[in-house]
Formats: structure tokens, sequence, C-alpha cells
């Protein structure tokens, strides 16, 4: 990125960065295109359509190797011809794939933090899809998962003909989004695709990476055979998409010559609540929003402290007036909230949450998070720990 330049877009790799499917479902998808073929009056067994699918990955492996790419139809018509069928149409391919993405339906879904993070960006950035991958399938993922509509351009290799690292796919997306290199950030978890792609055509480049994706690529292989270290390194490297939102911040503000928006810190004993806060944590509607607006998944309870200095007694009071991530209850019969992400300790994520109810005592705060804070930080009734909040 040119120093100075303002970031105006995001975009996104999509398989392992923002969507996660389970390959375990792929017998069972096979299973299913061949019953479409059977439905269509072509005898075909399980046996026959598996090695044909692997025949065609092999084929379109070729072109990969010189960054070129099956178009959605050609990747049909590669199996179709393995299995010696002929006149096959675009209804019978839409068919086919129709039974190949129905197991694959709830077997697919996106990533801890994306719903939320994208929700963050959405109004600061445009937000931008490189993907290499079919087509109508990478649309489908993005659909199921919940998220095609966050996005201003969507530029996939099949549609295009070359896929990642080549420069062509990075800059139709750019052109689409009315961005020059040094205007847009990618994000993406592969090196060589990702990382080596973006930043040879100017884009910075973040590395992500998810727990979650490291352990299932333990059950599968990838399309691609492995390509040899690259020289070129990311700009940054984020474990999870919740650390992307302050690097952003934080590159956003130096090419405005500003500063990051500041952090309130909040320094309190910590105390033992009325224990309601186990039923609260755990009520359904309360914690789908947690998970969805603050990213946390909480321990049930919570972990509360007094805050007792004026300084801190100050900052608290304006949180009390700023506006934070609302949680509405779904009838009067539970009271609203609203929430702000923190940190804890310097070391553990987590959110405050005011109940807006009268009376609440003004001293005190709630703090939910997925670890019970109260062993993980090893405090006792009296530790002093100190809170970062993000406003």
């Amino acid at each position: 990125m040119t120093e100075g330049q303002e970031i105006k877009g995001v975009l996104f790799d999509v398989h392992d960065t923002l969507v996660i499917k389970d390959y375990r479902a792929a017998p069972q998808s096979l299973l299913n295109s061949v019953a479409a073929l059977q439905e269509a009056g072509y005898e075909v067994s399980y046996d026959e359509y598996e090695a044909a699918w692997r025949r065609a990955a092999q084929l379109a492996r070729e072109d990969a190797k010189e960054l070129g790419e099956v178009s959605f139809q050609q990747w049909y018509n590669l199996i179709f011809s393995g299995l010696g069928l002929k006149d096959c149409g675009p209804e019978l391919i839409e068919k086919v794939n129709q039974a190949w993405n129905q197991t694959f339906g709830s077997a697919t879904k996106a990533l801890p933090q994306t719903k939320t993070v994208l929700r963050r960006l959405r109004p600061l950035y445009g937000l931008g899809i490189v993907s290499n991958s079919l087509g109508p399938n990478t649309i489908f993922d993005l659909k199921v998962a919940g998220i095609l509509d966050f996005f201003d351009a969507i530029v996939i290799s099949s549609d295009l003909g070359k896929r990642k690292p080549h420069p062509l796919i990075f800059l139709e997306a750019l052109d689409r989004m009315d961005l020059d290199p040094g205007q847009a950030v990618f994000v993406g978890d592969n090196v060589y695709e990702d990382i080596v792609g973006a930043k040879n055509v100017g884009m910075k480049a973040v590395l992500l990476t998810h727990p979650q994706v490291e352990k299932a690529r333990g059950r599968r292989g990838t399309l691609l055979p492995a390509r040899p270290p690259e020289e070129i390194e990311p700009d940054a490297r984020v474990q999870g998409m919740r650390e992307l939102v302050p690097l952003l911040e934080q590159w956003s503000a130096q090419a405005k010559g500003g500063r990051v928006t500041e952090k309130i810190t909040l320094t309190g004993r910590v105390v033992t609540g009325l224990g309601q806060g186990v039923h609260f944590t755990q009520l359904p509607w309360a914690r789908d929003q947690f998970v969805d607006k603050l990213d946390v998944d909480p321990y049930p309870g919570t972990f509360n402290l007094k805050i007792e200095d004026p300084t801190g007694l100050d900052a608290l009071r304006t949180l009390w007036k700023a506006e934070g991530i609302p949680i509405p209850p779904p009838n009067t019969d539970f009271c609203a909230a609203k929430g702000f992400r923190v940190v804890v300790g310097d070391r553990f994520p987590g959110a405050i949450i005011f109940p807006l109810v009268p009376g609440y005592p003004e001293d005190t705060i709630e703090i939910i998070s997925p670890v019970q804070l109260r062993s993980a930080l090893g405090a006792d009734e009296g530790t002093v720990v100190t809170v970062k909040v993000t406003l």
C-alpha cells in the first residue's frame, strides 16, 4: 500500500478464510450426484462416477499448474466425458450440481467471528471476494453461510479462467470495486495463492489462520501440489477474524495521519455477584446474541469487578452513556442490555454487559468470556484486574 493511501476496500479469500466445509460429506455428495444421473436415465455406478470425478480433478490440476482454471461447465464436461456421456446440457449439469451441494448445505458454515467482523467492516469499507473455486458452488457456500450479501464484488476463478496468484483475478476484483491496489487489503489463508498474489499487484496482505481450519486440514488434502516457500511475507498475521478489526483501524489511522481509536481502561477488584449471571448467560436468545454480536460464547456466569478510583468511575459513566452493542430481549419478561468488547488482563477476550434496569450499581461491571476468568486469571475475591474496553 502506498504510504498515505486510505484503505477503502477489504477483499477476502473464501474457503478456510470465511467459510469452512466439512469434506467428510464428499462421499455422500458423490452418491447424490450418481442418484441424479440415474434419475435422469443414465446407468452410472458410484465407483464409475468417483473414478471420473478424480480424473477430472487431475486434468483440472494440470491447468492450475499454469494458473489457468476450468469453467463450471468444463468441469462437468470433464466428468461426463470420463463416463462416456454425450449431449449433456446445462439442465443436467445444474441437476447434478444441486445434488452435489445437497449434503454440503449442512456441512458448510461461516468460521467463528466472520459474521460479526463483516458486519463491523461493512459500513467502513467496500468488501470483495477473490476465490479459486467453481462459481456456482462458492455462491452457494456464501449463501448457506449467511454472508453472501456483505460483498460488493465476487470474482471466482472458474468464471475468469485464471486462478490466484495470477494478477488478473486480483485486478479484476479491484476494477469492479473501483479501487487502486494501494487502497485495498487482501485477507487469506494461503501464502502462495493469497499473499504472494495480492502483494504482487500492490495490495497489503494479511495471512489469517483459524485453529478450526488447521485441525480440519489434518483430515484432507488440497487440489494443488505443495508450492515451495515464497520470499514474500504477509504485511500482518492474525489468528481469527477478530484480530483483523484493530489491525485495519491501525492501518487506516496511519494512512490518515491520525491515531487509532482509543480504548477505555478500567481497573477494579473482583467481587462476588448475585448468582444470576449463570442463568442469564445461558438463555438461548441472550447467548445467540453474545456469539453473533460480541463474538463471545460465554462460560456460564459473569466475572464481576467493582470500580473504586475516580478516574475509573468517570470512564464507567462514559460507557453507560455510550450506545454500545444492543442485546434486546424477545419480550418484556426480560430486561434489555448492551455490551462492549473487552480484553481482560491483557489476555482474555470478553465483553462487558450492562443490564438496562433501574437501580443497577453504577460502580460494578459484569463481564462474560469464553473462559472461566477467575480460574484463568488465578483471581480471588479482592484481586485487582484491568480491563481494556473498545468503544
